[in-house]
C-alpha cells in the first residue's frame, strides 16, 4: 500500500518553515502531495493561484531529492471550485474525499494522511476545521513540530515594512525563504501592494 501525505496550505509564500514540515514527514510517506489552496476557508487574503504554483514549483527545485519521497503539487482545489461553480470555500475535509475517490477509482491502494502544520496544530485552531472529527476517524493525522519557527505572515511583513528598501528586504527574504522564491517575490513585486485572490483550510 502506497503510504501518501496531504499537506495543504496557503503557501503565500512557501517558506522555509514549509520545508521543515516536509524534512519532518518524509520518511514517513512515499509521495506527499502539496495541496495550494484556492479559497481559504478561513477567509485569508491570498495572492493568485498562478504566483503560488509558480513558487510552489521552485519551491521543490530546491529541495534535494535524494532524501525526500515524491512531491507533487495537487491541484485538486481547482478542481472543487469548478464543481461548486466557483463557490468557495474548499474544506480540507471535501479535499481528502475527493483524493480518496479518486485513487479508488485508479484502483490504486492507498493510505492517505493529513499532514498538520504547526499553524493548524493547537486544538483552538484545529477544531475549527470543518468535519475535523471526521478528518481524524477517516484519514490519520501526521502532526509536526514547529523546528524553524518561520511563517509566511513573516515575509509578508518583510515585504510591507520594508518597500523601499530593496536590499535589506531582498537579504530577510532569502532567510526565510530561499534565494530562488526571494527572487520571484522580488521580480514580480509581491506583498508590496493589495493582489487580493481568493483562497482552503
Amino acid at each position: 500500500m502506497q503510504r501518501i501525505g496531504v499537506f495543504g496550505a496557503s503557501f503565500n509564500p512557501p517558506t522555509l518553515g514549509h520545508r521543515d514540515v516536509l524534512v519532518q514527514a518524509a520518511p514517513d510517506f512515499d509521495e506527499i502531495l502539496l495541496v495550494p489552496a484556492v479559497w481559504h476557508a478561513f477567509g485569508k487574503e491570498l495572492i493568485p493561484l498562478e504566483h503560488r504554483l509558480a513558487m510552489l514549483t521552485l519551491f521543490i527545485s530546491e529541495l534535494p531529492f535524494e532524501r525526500y519521497p515524491k512531491i507533487t503539487i495537487s491541484r485538486i482545489e481547482e478542481t472543487l471550485l469548478k464543481h461548486n461553480q466557483g463557490q468557495g470555500p474548499i474544506y480540507t475535509y471535501d479535499v481528502l474525499k475527493a483524493l480518496d475517490a479518486h485513487y479508488q477509482k485508479q484502483h490504486q491502494s492507498v493510505q492517505l494522511r493529513f499532514i498538520l502544520g504547526p499553524d493548524n496544530s493547537t486544538q483552538a485552531v484545529w477544531q475549527k476545521f470543518f468535519r475535523y472529527q471526521d478528518i481524524e476517524n477517516n484519514w490519520p493525522l501526521f502532526v509536526v513540530k514547529e523546528n524553524l519557527p518561520v511563517h509566511s505572515t513573516l515575509a509578508r511583513e518583510i515585504c510591507a515594512t520594508y518597500a523601499k528598501d530593496d536590499k535589506v528586504r531582498y537579504q530577510k527574504l532569502v532567510k526565510i525563504l530561499g534565494s530562488k522564491i526571494a527572487d520571484y517575490v522580488e521580480l514580480h513585486k509581491l506583498y508590496r501592494v493589495s493582489e487580493v485572490g481568493h483562497g482552503t483550510q
